[in-house]
């Protein structure tokens, strides 16, 4: 256990002094932070189910994004940048088009854009997160820019089942046990591009 003093500082020749801290350190992490384990909380949606279309899975599951640090700053001010790529398909988005930062000064916070993902929860759903491009960015001059958007394909692959039974049906088939074939799948590959 540590504890650290406050801060002075003399402000309209008044002397303050902040709260001290106390800080706890412990030798295990307070959470377990395991990425194999949260992998299992991405829930695929590549299967097309009776009465769901393609472009409405695409829509739901499949976007781009792009984030500010804050909408507004200063010449010279630091801010920094986002551009993502969120997926609960089974896809491989590859990106076409890295925006172009013209206006600013860009330092790259990202030595290699390796592909791999990452797992966020958004709006309550878990996804594979793709790092499109992270940047910090410093405006060279005064006035109002709009940032370039990113542009990535994939090739995204569905399934869809051959079985024309109602769902009733295979549970009544599971049960007496006359269900004697396994459920075929049909691959739907279909070819994505999105734009920021």
């Amino acid at each position: 256990s540590f504890s650290i003093p406050g801060a002075t500082a003399v402000i309209n020749g008044k002397r303050m002094r902040s709260n001290a801290v106390k800080l706890q350190v412990s030798s295990q992490p307070a959470y377990q932070n395991s990425n194999t384990s949260r992998r299992n909380q991405v829930v695929d949606e590549s299967e097309i189910l009776p009465g769901q279309s393609i472009s409405e899975k695409i829509r739901d599951n499949f976007f781009l994004t792009s984030e500010v640090s804050r909408p507004s700053c200063y010449v010279g001010e630091p801010l920094m940048a986002d551009y993502k790529a969120c997926s609960r398909l089974n896809a491989n988005p590859q990106v076409d088009k890295r925006p172009s930062l013209t206006g600013f000064s860009v330092i790259e916070m990202v030595n290699s854009y390796d592909g791999q993902p990452e797992i966020e929860v958004i709006n309550g759903k878990a996804f594979f997160v793709h790092l499109i491009r992270k940047v910090q960015l410093f405006p060279l001059q005064a006035g109002n820019y709009e940032l370039e958007g990113a542009e990535v394909e994939s090739m995204v692959y569905f399934v869809k089942k051959n079985d024309k039974s109602t769902a009733a049906e295979e549970l009544r088939q599971l049960i007496d046990g006359t269900r004697d074939r396994e459920t075929e799948y049909t691959t739907i590959p279909h070819k994505v591009s999105l734009t920021t």
